[in-house]
């Protein structure tokens, strides 16, 4: 696919914002409602660099996320906190902001209080026990905001409730593999009567690989496939219409006898925001 020159990345420009350099950084400003209560938001855009930052709360109450789209990294810190975290992020390319949009993006954005997607029963981060040794792999930008704190990784669990559904659901697939399989006879030969295709599992058929350093392919004909981890992990929204804040739970282990990932404590909440994932694509990676 031809990249095309005229895609550009989400920002706010105003006459007065430019600095005419390049490249150019962009920001703009929201604001959104968390359990009531209003918050100041920002995002920058540095398409040089290929970086995308969020701000959001002010003082003790202030998180910064740092995306790091060259290298797939998000960067996470709280202010207060002893620690800086990471985690892996999609890698993309940010191109630079073109005039046509920009007004667009003002009239998505500005001026708005930001619906907020907070679910109790979705993702949590946990960070691992131990800090990263080797930092040479994270970007400036990552370290800069990390300072001098110890950076850990963060791994993905579910609350316990959820956990149990999920085990729940493949003990149930299992179960229906195991009953086709002895059905179809020792040695994987059919019983009389039953056809040959009706043996072969049709899990595998219906999955579709993704490359994982570029959630995006094209289908037959015009339709996009959207790799659902990005709307899992809050990238972009595949259903949406319209842009909505998005917030994620960064706890710390409980400790004890292997307590992960069953187990956390001390949970703050980072927030973004969160463009509909045709939007982010046509304007942002300029896949389309």
């Amino acid at each position: 696919m031809t990249e095309n020159s005229d895609k550009v990345p989400i920002a706010l420009v105003g006459p007065d914002e430019v600095e005419f350099c390049s490249p150019p950084i962009y920001n703009v400003h929201y604001t959104m409602s968390i359990n009531g209560k209003l918050q100041d938001g920002s995002m920058e855009i540095d398409a040089g660099n290929n970086l995308e930052t969020f701000k959001m709360g002010s003082g003790a109450e202030e998180a910064i996320e740092v995306n790091d789209f060259q290298n797939g990294i998000t960067g996470i810190r709280f202010a207060g906190g002893e620690k800086c975290y990471i985690k892996a992020q999609v890698k993309a390319r940010v191109p630079e902001v073109g005039t046509m949009t920009k007004q667009s993006i003002s009239s998505e954005l500005e001026g708005k209080i930001m619906p907020v997607k907070y679910e109790e029963n979705s993702l949590i981060w946990v960070a691992v026990d131990q800090p990263v040794k080797d930092d040479s792999f994270l970007s400036s930008k990552i370290l800069e905001l990390c300072g001098d704190l110890p950076i850990f990784w963060l791994k993905p669990t579910y609350p316990k409730e959820i956990q149990r559904e999920r085990r729940e659901l493949v003990r149930k697939v299992v179960t229906t593999m195991t009953t086709r399989r002895l059905r179809s006879g020792p040695w994987g030969n059919p019983w009389p009567g039953r056809p040959n295709n009706e043996t072969r599992p049709s899990v595998q058929e219906d999955s579709e690989p993704f490359n994982p350093d570029n959630p995006y392919h094209q289908q037959e004909g015009e339709g996009m496939t959207f790799d659902p981890r990005l709307d899992h992990e809050g990238i972009c929204c595949i259903e949406c219409r319209r842009s909505y804040t998005h917030c994620q739970k960064i706890c710390e282990p409980l400790g004890g006898y292997y307590p992960w990932p069953y187990n956390y404590q001390g949970c703050r909440s980072a927030c973004r925001v969160v463009m509909p994932c045709s939007w982010w694509v046509a304007r942002i990676l300029g896949m389309v």
